[in-house]
């Protein structure tokens, strides 16, 4: 029988987010470090898709309280994901990112994180050679209030429903920042949203708390007057939304290297200078989190393939000079993420 780290970490590789190996082998060290052998083994035993607590002692020839507590405490520390059905549970595998790391939110620690800064640039690359993104940025909402051809998705006051249950956490790359000695340059740390059973499983995982609309609401509005990027998943129907920085957030630093931002995500809109109304200010230049605005003789002007369309230049520019105009060649976000997923996974020929 193969190692159960070594068959822990091909199985996590067959989810969208992938989980690839490296020369040193670190993935299995961040493996060895969240799960037991003991955990490694149930987590293997488990399904993609969610599974009643009954059933999955049934299939397994398992004691059902036994099983109960064990699978409730493997949630607990995010290593699986639980869905409610009215008082039922249901369980079932978790990737690992987007999933398992962003659900050790308050459990960060220096060694997993010096694990993760050197495993990030492996895991990141997993999309980049794909047509399907698994990201999205939506832009900030003074950026596009006056623009009607905006999609209601890309509108993040209109994608959030009335009666939908949201929770807002800590954000965990700030934690890791902590955790290097660091010290995130923004006031606001609780910023990462989440929506529908992923805000129910961190509530209940005491990881976050639940908020109403308006809370929501005036939240957005200090992230948006903070340069914050809203980095979410490339569909319609949101679980998550991360209110990302430049200086604790992988995913923006990451962008900011890429020669292209479309690598990594679904890039929808690009910020457009009027060179006769810019007055070379600079202020876009200092708000801009990926180093997408330069400086030419007479005016700014934005490099179009490290612009994200976060549109948080449009705000500070004193002239109005700034706009957000579609990409020709983005596309629309998936209805939802199994449409995506199902996506991913056809283009990685694991389907």
């Amino acid at each position: 029988m193969s190692d159960v780290y070594s068959r822990l970490r091909e199985y996590l590789h067959t989810f969208p987010g992938g989980y690839p190996t490296t020369p040193t082998g670190v993935e299995i060290k961040i493996l060895k470090k969240l799960f037991s052998q003991e955990d490694a083994e149930l987590y293997l035993s488990l399904t993609k898709e969610p599974e009643l607590l009954a059933d999955i002692a049934k299939r397994l020839g398992r004691d059902q309280s036994d099983l109960g507590e064990k699978l409730e405490d493997m949630a607990m520390r995010g290593l699986i994901f639980r869905n409610r059905d009215g008082d039922k549970l249901l369980y079932k595998a978790y990737q690992f990112f987007v999933g398992i790391i962003e659900a050790q939110i308050d459990k960060v620690d220096t060694e997993l994180t010096q694990l993760m800064d050197e495993y990030f640039p492996s895991l990141g690359a997993t999309g980049f050679s794909l047509e399907t993104k698994q990201m999205r940025v939506i832009p900030a909402d003074t950026a596009v209030e006056e623009k009607t051809t905006v999609a209601s998705y890309n509108r993040m006051r209109e994608i959030i429903k009335d009666d939908e249950l949201i929770a807002v956490a800590p954000c965990i790359c700030t934690q890791m920042s902590d955790a290097r000695g660091g010290k995130c340059q923004h006031t606001t740390i609780e910023r990462c949203l989440a929506f529908g059973d992923q805000a129910q499983y961190y509530i209940d995982n005491g990881i976050a708390r639940k908020i109403g609309k308006d809370e929501l609401m005036n939240l957005l509005d200090t992230v948006e007057e903070e340069g914050l990027v809203l980095c979410t998943s490339n569909t319609e129907e949101l679980s998550f939304t991360c209110c990302c920085c430049t200086c604790c957030c992988g995913i923006v630093q990451g962008i900011k290297l890429l020669p292209q931002a479309s690598l990594m995500a679904n890039v929808c809109y690009n910020a457009k200078i009027d060179p006769e109304m810019c007055i070379q200010c600079g202020d876009c230049v200092e708000r801009c989190p990926v180093d997408a605005i330069t400086e030419l003789d007479e005016t700014m002007e934005v490099i179009a393939d490290k612009c994200v369309g976060c549109g948080v230049c449009v705000s500070v520019c004193p002239e109005e000079a700034i706009g957000l105009e579609e990409v020709a060649t983005a596309t629309s976000p998936y209805p939802d993420e199994a449409k995506m997923h199902a996506s991913v996974l056809k283009e990685r020929g694991l389907v």
